[in-house]
């Protein structure tokens, strides 16, 4: 395994002082390991790492940590500094999370910050390793079942009311959240349609060879030509409704749970990878979450109790924080409404990623959605996989009956 260069025994002293605490000890040694496996974080590489060191009573101790190294290619640096996917998730484990958690009556929505290195050629987090408490990340082949969605969408309603709360109190917090995943123009595109720029094109091919849907293959195709001004236009920050700060990529891959020694049933939930929050509309955490990560049974018979559990968590906490202007559950359900092409997207263009059954041998993550020849066969494999395939001809159907394509 190559480690960068930064990643070093001087870096993992300043690791152990701004982080831990320390001030007088020696480090011994330390172990790193992969996190995840090459291709699932799409952004970053992840390091597993544990730190042995002497304290200055000349005891041996032990401590762990995750190590974040974001992407550093040219291009793939241009475009993330572009995103400001540094700033935002620095900013969101060191000082959001914190307030947050002290908002929601000590909630943990996240990992301990520890340090972090900003260095023209490396951007790198470290944060707590809630793998040593045995939380972990669920499979994402297998997507989330009810148990785990009501789990995830209780924790978002206490962190969309918290963040409500403190943009209240300090209205400058949301100033770096003026944008998320989706963010660019059809004159100077952004990360998202530099990477799936050919995603819905191929799939419009893919779903006229569908027996039965002709009708929605003849409104794909009109689409087309038009779908990222679309996309942009219901992914900007609009000023009607009310606001909350989104985790920006609420999925799957982005929870580690806890799990009841017995039962082995979900009992908590924790959110990671926090480069694209932003200040807008609840709907958008909740359009990109339920149109990627729940099963088909979960998708197409509990979204509307999933709306509820959400509220449900949403309204108690602002009450417990006395508030009184409360957003009503049908104002959330008109946001909703309004978002559905969100939703859409998420369903067309992230989707495929989380049910993609193979990585590609010619490229991964970012980098490779950024070549051409990578991107042709990462998207074949993602659309033309059975789960995709299985989930697609559902979500089409209820896209259709929302008329979102026909515009």
């Amino acid at each position: 395994m190559i480690v960068p260069e930064y990643i070093n025994r001087s870096f993992f002293e300043q690791v152990l002082k701004c982080g831990f605490k320390l001030q007088d000890f020696k480090l011994l040694n330390y172990d790193i390991q992969f996190g995840c496996a090459p291709g699932e974080n799409y952004c970053s590489t992840i390091y597993r790492v544990v730190i042995n060191y002497q304290d200055k009573d000349g005891k041996e101790k032990r401590v762990q940590c995750i190590v974040k190294f974001l992407l550093n290619s040219d291009l793939g640096k241009q475009l993330m500094a572009r995103s400001k996917v540094y700033e935002k998730e620095v900013d969101m484990f060191d000082r959001i999370f914190p307030k947050l958690s002290n908002i929601a009556g000590g909630t943990i929505f996240g990992p301990r910050f520890y340090y972090t290195l900003n260095d023209e050629n490396a951007k790198i987090i470290v944060v707590e390793d809630l793998g040593e408490m045995g939380l972990k990340m669920a499979n994402r082949q297998e997507l989330l079942d009810f148990n785990h969605c009501e789990l995830a969408l209780k924790k978002l309603g206490k962190m969309h009311a918290a963040s409500m709360i403190l943009a209240d109190e300090d209205p400058t917090l949301m100033n770096l959240y003026n944008f998320g995943l989706m963010e660019g123009t059809i004159e100077d595109p952004g990360l998202l349609q530099q990477c799936y720029k050919g995603t819905f094109p191929m799939l419009c091919d893919i779903v006229k060879t569908w027996p039965g849907y002709e009708d929605i293959a003849k409104k794909m195709e009109k689409l087309k030509p038009n779908i990222w001004e679309h996309f942009y236009d219901c992914a900007k920050t609009k000023l009607d409704g009310y606001r909350v700060l989104n985790h920006g990529d609420f999925w799957i891959n982005n929870f580690l749970f806890k799990y009841d020694e017995q039962t082995r049933k979900p009992i908590d939930i924790v959110f990671v990878d926090l480069q694209f929050s932003y200040y807008s509309s609840p709907a958008h955490d909740l359009q990109y979450f339920l149109n990627n990560s729940p099963t088909l049974e979960v998708r197409e018979n509990q979204r509307e109790s999933l709306l509820r559990v959400y509220y449900d968590a949403f309204r108690q906490t602002l009450e417990d924080q006395k508030q009184t202007n409360i957003p009503s559950f049908g104002d959330l359900l008109e946001d909703m409404g309004k978002r559905e092409m969100y939703g859409f997207f998420t369903a067309t263009h992230i989707f495929p990623v989380i049910v993609m059954e193979r990585q590609s041998e010619q490229g991964s993550g970012i980098d490779g959605l950024i070549d051409e020849e990578a991107a042709k066969d990462m998207l074949k494999i993602m659309l033309t996989g059975k789960r995709f395939a299985e989930v697609a001809r559902s979500f089409l159907k209820h896209f259709d009956k929302m008329k979102v394509l026909d515009l």
